[in-house]
């Protein structure tokens, strides 16, 4: 006989499925998962920060990100928070290249290179890049 007990708790916006138990033959197992309620799954029609910079560039925080306006080569966005789990994809629809900051102490890395903290990606026209956060700190492409 298979018996499954599931305990769901909501934290400060957060859903913890606190315990699934399987006792089977005397075996229990535990998983622990962590979903943010909080965040925004899609957002689109962002307008990147005119001029360009990190200090003001607009902040995208959605899972799904589409920036359909960028009037000059150079106008930029920037991640939220890296924290561990978070994915952010970030389509840009205009006819421009923009820059994609990380939040300011934050940096990019990928296989290839590991960024300098707060270093840009350009995101040509019509392109997406998806960013994966593995540990605080840092996005993943």
């Amino acid at each position: 006989m298979i018996n499954y007990s599931a305990e769901v708790v909501l934290i400060n916006n957060y859903t913890v499925n606190a315990i699934l138990q399987n006792n089977f033959k005397s075996e229990s197992v535990q998983l622990m998962t962590v979903i943010d309620m909080t965040q925004e799954i899609v957002k689109e029609m962002i307008t990147a920060f005119a001029g360009g910079g990190q200090e003001n560039a607009t902040v995208i925080s959605a899972k799904l990100n589409k920036v359909d306006t960028v009037v000059t080569d150079g106008d930029s966005i920037k991640c939220d928070e890296a924290i561990k789990g978070r994915i952010r994809e970030i389509s840009n629809a205009s006819d421009l290249s923009l820059i994609l900051f990380p939040a300011v102490g934050e940096q990019f890395e990928s296989d290839a290179l590991v960024m300098d903290v707060n270093e840009s990606l350009t995101i040509d026209a019509g392109n997406t890049i998806r960013l994966v956060c593995y540990s605080n700190g840092k996005w993943r492409f």
